[in-house]
């Protein structure tokens, strides 16, 4: 239901296609076929797409509200009891994060800023490019929160380097300053943890598939950015 709603927003607003039959109690949701393609990375770091992208989200920011919230702490809860349910072996290493982990979490959760209608998972594959607008397919994910972890995605996922993310956060935030970048990084930081729990938490269920590796390969990332941070 929640992903409905957030789409029936997306839609009227045309930053997301159009629900054409919803029925949550058999788990089925059809939304009508976007003419459009996907980008290729180098596309995706031009400095004309940072830009749309960058007023995507800011779009997306703005619609109306849903009842579902994205909250950090209670989602690295529950990957950490099912990935110790599950007796994954994580590295040594990792134990040493989590306390400046538990640091982050602790101000995102004390964080007294608008919580905004965010979709969570705008990666490659989820943006379209319709040629005189981009949409968002895909909005599983969508729920209240800051709009800040939306950028941390596509920085991550569209593999940006410090020019393009600098361009990404001075277009949406129209100036940049240290408080912004500041807080920025720390759902960087949040949303790499996440993303390397869920990694390792699948691992349990499809041991052959490389899930534990993918998540060991995202620990330099959330050390370099725990650094930043000073933490």
């Amino acid at each position: 239901i929640n992903e409905q709603v957030a789409l029936r927003h997306a839609a009227a607003a045309e930053n997301g296609p159009q629900v054409i039959y919803c029925s949550p109690y058999q788990g089925v949701l059809v939304t009508r076929y976007l003419e459009g393609r996907h980008w290729s990375e180098a596309e995706a770091g031009s400095e004309l797409n940072i830009e749309r992208l960058a007023l995507l989200l800011k779009r997306v920011h703005a619609l109306p509200g849903t009842g579902k919230q994205l909250i950090p702490g209670d989602v690295v809860a529950r990957y950490l009891r099912g990935i110790k349910d599950h007796f994954v072996v994580i590295p040594e290493r990792f134990n040493a994060l989590q306390a400046k982990m538990e640091q982050v979490i602790y101000q995102l959760s004390h964080h007294r800023g608008e919580r905004r209608l965010c979709h969570n998972d705008p990666v490659l594959g989820n943006i379209i490019d319709c040629g005189d607008k981009l949409l968002l397919i895909d909005w599983e994910y969508a729920a209240m929160g800051d709009p800040f972890f939306d950028l941390a995605v596509v920085v991550h996922n569209l593999k940006f380097n410090e020019r393009q993310l600098q361009q990404l956060l001075e277009t949406y935030l129209g100036r940049l300053d240290e408080t912004a970048h500041r807080w920025f990084l720390y759902n960087y930081a949040s949303y790499i943890y996440i993303d390397m729990l869920w990694y390792w938490f699948q691992s349990a269920a499809a041991p052959r598939c490389g899930y534990g590796t993918i998540a060991e390969g995202k620990l330099d990332t959330l050390v370099a950015i725990l650094h930043e941070l000073g933490l």
